[in-house]
């Protein structure tokens, strides 16, 4: 049994030397070939690890400056679309300015419109007005002629029945003569009247003339109108005067009436007592009266005549004043038909304005949204070509780390990167690391061979 154990221990003793043996062989194979292999993946010696990084400094600053490039043109491009989108926003404002000063335009138009409109009117229904009061003084005019008629023929007629009647008669006959002097005070005031309608007719000619050469002074047409309607406003009052006076002389002429009436019951129930004595007196006069009657009778049909004739005359001239009116109508609605038109063309100008107005801003948004993107792009590719450069940066600190590891390895424990870093040792213990741009420390290249250095011989990828 201990024999059998001794032969067991002696084999795995030899096992073991002769494994010693044969391992340093395979070890150095296997260092040699790993070294072989890793000559031949990447740079062994510094100054080709010094080249290697310089060339990749080198792309790296050739990326940069293209990266940096693109940036100057995007923010070129980035500033003329600014300076287009501001251009286009001062066209805005002036097209919007442009705008709102033809829509008041607009609006002074539609208002000098309606005041025209208002005028006209009423300039219109004052001369309807002033043409009734006008027919009415010719009718009450007509009724006291009338009247008068009746009390000449009632006079003819006392005067051809008795002698003794005269002293009526002539009071009759100055009733007469003051209703024919109210009757001339009427004609009187007729003229007047007609001279004013004159006067109303050459203010409407000459605001007519105003209006057609100075279609653009609104406000002298308006001070015109003033005056128009102050010389309606005056005739007005002066034709009521005029019809309050005609008034007045026919409840004259009714109280007259009425007195000749009595006089006349008077006179009848005289004739009827006094009718014998009379008889023979009004036989001889009945000549001489009945002459006299008709002298009167043609002398008050001249001056009806007469009366008649001014009538026409002012009737003509009414007439004459409403065609002017009609006129002058006519011309201010043809003025707002034309009113009309510019605002119809200034509506369709604004919303030409405002589709150009539309067309500007969706451009300029798609400037901005274009713009955007473009910034977005470009954000977006440098990050991703700053995460490519961080990570193969890292990837070449690895490579340097595990070369120096081997080195190190090769070189023993007198290797010259074994001092240089013990000399990268902070005199604080701690060892030196950069900060990432991720906040996280990155590791040096001493760490990383340290790093390496610590793991176990067997670990096959470097530390990331």
């Amino acid at each position: 049994m201990i024999e059998a154990i001794m032969f067991f221990a002696l084999g795995f003793l030899g096992a073991t030397l002769i494994a010693l043996i044969t391992l340093s062989a395979v070890w150095h194979r296997a260092v040699r070939l790993t070294t072989k292999r890793i000559e031949g993946a990447i740079p062994v010696s510094m100054t080709e690890i010094q080249a290697d990084k310089d060339q990749l400094r080198a792309e790296f600053a050739m990326s940069t400056r293209r990266l940096e490039n693109s940036v100057e043109q995007l923010k070129v491009k980035t500033s003329e679309q600014l300076a287009e989108i501001g251009r286009k926003g001062e066209a805005v404002r002036l097209l919007k300015n442009e705008v709102e000063a033809k829509t008041a335009r607009i609006t002074a138009l539609e208002a000098q419109e309606r005041t025209l409109r208002g005028k006209l009117n009423s300039t219109e229904e004052e001369l309807s007005a002033k043409t009734r009061q006008l027919q009415e003084a010719e009718a009450g005019l007509a009724a006291k002629e009338k009247e008068l008629l009746d009390l000449n023929r009632k006079a003819s007629s006392i005067e051809t029945e008795s002698d003794s009647q005269k002293v009526e008669i002539a009071a009759l006959e100055t009733q007469r003569d003051a209703m024919k002097y109210r009757i001339e005070n009427l004609e009187r005031e007729i003229a007047a009247s007609e001279q004013r309608l004159a006067s109303e007719r050459e203010a409407a000619i000459a605001a007519k003339d105003a209006l057609t050469h100075e279609q653009n002074n609104v406000e002298d047409f308006k001070n015109r109108l003033r005056e128009m309607e102050t010389l309606f406003s005056n005739e007005r009052r002066e034709t009521e005067a005029l019809v309050s006076t005609i008034e007045e002389m026919k409840s004259e002429s009714k109280r007259a009436g009425e007195l000749a009436n009595r006089r006349e019951e008077e006179l009848q129930q005289r004739i009827a007592e006094r009718e014998r004595e009379l008889a023979a007196h009004l036989s001889k006069r009945e000549g001489e009266l009945l002459t006299a009657s008709q002298e009167r009778e043609a002398a008050l049909e001249e001056k009806i005549f007469a009366a008649e004739k001014k009538l026409a005359a002012s009737t003509e001239q009414i007439e004459r004043g409403r065609a002017n009116a009609q006129a002058l109508h006519d011309e201010v609605q043809h003025k707002t038909e034309a009113f009309q038109a510019t605002i119809e063309i200034l509506k369709s100008e604004k919303s030409q304005l405002e589709g150009a107005l539309a067309q500007l801003r969706e451009e300029r948004d798609r400037i901005a949204d274009e713009a955007v993107s473009l910034r977005t792009q470009a954000e977006k590719s440098w990050a991703e070509e700053r995460m490519e450069s961080a990570l193969l940066r890292e990837r070449i600190n690895d490579v340097a780390a595990e070369v120096a590891r081997l080195a190190i390895n090769l070189e023993g424990a007198d290797s010259p990167i074994d001092r240089i870093l013990a000399a990268d040792t902070q005199p604080n213990g701690h060892q030196n690391g950069a900060p990432a741009t991720n906040g996280e420390a990155r590791l040096s290249l001493a760490q990383r061979i340290r790093n390496l250095q610590s793991r176990p011989r067997g670990s096959g990828e470097p530390p990331r």
